[in-house]
């Protein structure tokens, strides 16, 4: 079995993730959020997950942890996602980024909210606010604006939907996933 490592992320990578998180929630905020930040992905694992630390974590990482304890951390900063053939943002970062810009988010009834922390997907009769614009990849947030999760949406319009049934959101994760499954 190979060491699971931490390493800086290359430019190219760095760019295709913060293109990514610029589609969901706007350039100019993910820029200003990223400027003083560094991104760090695993090598060695089942997967490839990213991390966002400051710069003074990233130089103790790479100046202390690393050549003098000759160790690796476990985690470090932010669990920014999982980094395959696409980037696949985590809960932490969207919900940092809809604090930071209130977009890119549906806001659900209680009784949805708790549906969809037991995994359930979400009716349109559910939605209680639209936080424009939308991308394909959604934050649920609760009445209180408690994010609870990120669901994927079938339909490209939801006002001209009719059918107040009709499954609009399909769950992708919520935080209830950790407590019913985790890794």
């Amino acid at each position: 079995m190979t060491k699971l490592t931490f390493v800086p992320i290359t430019e190219k990578d760095k760019d295709k993730i913060l293109s990514k998180l610029s589609q969901m929630f706007g350039s100019v905020k993910v820029k200003e959020f990223f400027k003083s930040k560094e991104l760090l992905i695993t090598k060695g694992g089942p997967r490839q997950e990213v991390f966002i630390v400051s710069k003074e974590q990233f130089k103790f990482i790479f100046n202390k942890i690393k050549p003098i304890l000759n160790k690796e951390p476990y985690c470090a900063g932010i669990f920014a996602g999982i980094y395959g053939k696409e980037f696949r943002p985590s809960i932490e970062i969207c919900e940092k980024m809809f604090r930071l810009t209130k977009r890119n988010a549906i806001m659900i009834d209680n009784h949805a909210a708790l549906l969809f922390s037991y995994g359930r997907d979400i009716m349109l009769k559910s939605i209680l606010r639209i936080y424009e614009p939308l991308h394909r990849i959604v934050v649920v947030v609760d009445s209180h604006e408690n994010v609870i999760g990120l669901c994927k949406l079938t339909v490209k319009n939801l006002k001209n939907i009719k059918n107040n049934n009709l499954i609009v959101c399909k769950n992708v994760i919520d935080k209830g996933w950790y407590l019913r499954k985790g890794y």
